[in-house]
């Protein structure tokens, strides 16, 4: 199974103002037959993708390409049929089955949020949210929508829950256990499966806490409020004793609760207040450019909190997935190839520099000059 690139996804449904490009045009896009790495054959329909096209197809192209590389780990279909699509020869998909919803379209923003199942030793449901800047099909991160001290106040406020929760949960089952004393032998599977519960929350309050960024969280904006949520603490062989199972917490949707939390960028384009500019940053964009001047290439890489970066890329000829895997210090990437599905077996030197990537990609025999930018 081709590993998720390590992102934290984010969508809103709020309304919007007039001042703003004209809404995207969305269809169904479905995969067709494909075989799931866990060995399954991925039906026609099981799988679908949105399509987006606008009359500025440039800026569309942008969403597209980040909702197939982050979703499937493919590029998006180029022919002019976008009904349906299919994966490159050899290649296999995560899922055995997704839906989307548009959550929101009105011209200032984009937000697709999608429901999957993945199938191997066993199924499991994901869900995986996205936003992007309608006027320029900019995806938005957590580091666009909320300030430092944004980040800060929500992993405080998200972990006070999770304590609080766990906590309830510990009071009910430990109660539950006492009532329990004295019955008759034949109540010990109930015993023992409350102090397994017990047992299992005790570790999770345990483990609430050092937590510096959003990654395990689902953000999502609706028309009433914030909701956080965070992914549950049980594995999936322990899920059925988990009876708090992922955290949701909801902030009404006030100026007063929101508005020191967003950047001036997702201000401007969630609230439609200011200005705000977005940064320069490149993590959680498509980037496109060039390999040795001649080959065309599509890359998008993603950060983690440790300073290790992963992600993906192909030669757009060719259009198979080859992953990165490797870290950031100072502004300057080392990347190996870490899938070689395409024949990989190099990785790149390059340079943030403004808003640009530059540098080399190099297998040991051949060295070419690099070249990326959104």
């Amino acid at each position: 199974m081709r590993a998720p690139l390590l992102l934290v996804a984010i969508f809103v449904v709020l309304a919007g103002p007039a001042l703003a490009a004209s809404p995207f045009q969305v269809q169904g896009a479905t995969l067709k037959n494909a075989r799931q790495s866990g060995g399954d054959i991925v039906k026609p329909g099981d799988v679908t993708m949105p399509w987006v096209s606008s009359p500025d197809q440039a800026t569309a192209d942008r969403v597209n390409d980040a909702l197939f590389i982050r979703q499937l780990a493919i590029l998006p279909p180029k022919n002019g049929d976008h009904a349906s699509f299919t994966l490159p020869a050899g290649e296999t998909t995560s899922v055995s089955s997704q839906t989307f919803v548009v959550t929101r379209n009105d011209g200032r923003a984009l937000a697709v949020t999608f429901e999957s199942e993945s199938c191997g030793a066993y199924c499991e449901t994901a869900h995986a949210s996205y936003l992007f800047d309608a006027t320029t099909g900019r995806s938005l991160a957590a580091t666009d929508i909320f300030t430092a001290f944004g980040l800060r106040q929500l992993i405080e406020r998200m972990d006070s829950e999770r304590k609080s929760r766990y906590r309830a949960q510990l009071a009910t089952l430990q109660a539950d256990l006492a009532a329990q004393q004295g019955k008759a032998p034949a109540d010990q599977e109930a015993r023992d499966d409350l102090r397994e519960r017990i047992e299992l929350n005790k570790t999770c309050l345990e483990a609430v806490g050092g937590e510096t960024s959003l990654l395990g969280y689902r953000v999502e904006f609706d028309g009433k409020g914030l909701n956080l949520s965070h992914e549950r603490c049980s594995n999936h062989a322990e899920r059925a004793l988990d009876d708090v199972d992922e955290v949701t917490l909801s902030l009404a949707y006030t100026a007063e609760a929101l508005t020191p939390l967003l950047t001036d960028y997702a201000r401007h384009v969630v609230l439609s207040q200011g200005d705000g500019k977005p940064g320069d940053g490149l993590y959680g964009q498509v980037l496109h450019g060039s390999l040795g001047g001649h080959s065309a290439i599509t890359m998008l890489l993603a950060a983690d909190s440790d300073g290790s970066v992963s992600g993906t890329y192909f030669y757009d000829k060719f259009r198979r997935p080859i992953d990165l895997f490797g870290k950031e210090v100072a502004g300057k990437l080392s990347l190996a190839e870490t899938a070689p599905a395409g024949g990989g077996k190099g990785g790149f030197l390059l340079e943030l520099k403004d808003g640009r990537l530059g540098g080399q990609w190099s297998d040991g025999a051949k060295t070419f000059d690099v070249a990326l930018a959104p």
